[in-house]
């Protein structure tokens, strides 16, 4: 009986240590990766703000139409928005058309902009509710974010 046990944990293990093993070869290998798209986005983001000239500092939601994801307490300035969707664009690997209308930023025409929120929903909800209450880790330091799963993927990798 404890022979079974015993080589199905060992096989159990070599399968976690291996899923850690690839996961931290994925990662290594996309650490270094360059952004080809970023030079696009900064270009994006710096003609949005000097379009909105002395509203860099203004909050978000009452310079743009249909922001549904930071509002209320999580309410943040146009350039900390922009900053937000250039590090999103980061992390997925994409341009601001992945998720944006070329004609219509407020557009929520594309399903990767209601992914994206969804998203952002589903981290909020593992970093307050899932991690938050867990007793043994600190919140502060055990977080997720896009890059988590992502790593520069539009498609999280599988492990």
């Amino acid at each position: 009986m404890k022979r079974p046990l015993i080589i199905t944990t060992l096989l159990a293990a070599i399968c976690l240590l291996f899923s850690f093993t690839e996961a931290h070869k994925n990662y290594r290998n996309n650490l270094y990766a360059v952004d080809s798209l970023s030079g696009q986005r900064k270009q994006l983001v710096d003609s949005i703000l000097n379009s909105l000239p002395g509203k860099a500092n203004s909050a978000a939601d009452s310079v743009f139409s249909n922001i549904r994801t930071f509002t209320g307490n999580q309410r943040l300035p146009v350039k900390h928005l922009l900053a937000v969707m250039d590090y999103w664009g980061e992390a997925l690997g994409v341009g601001c058309y992945h998720c944006h209308a070329k004609t219509s930023w407020s557009s929520d025409d594309l399903a990767n902009k209601r992914i994206a929120r969804q998203m952002y929903n589903m981290r909020d909800v593992i970093n307050t509710q899932i991690l938050g209450k867990m007793t043994d880790v600190d919140p502060k330091i055990a977080r997720v974010n896009c890059t988590t799963c992502h790593n520069g993927n539009t498609v999280p990798l599988h492990h």
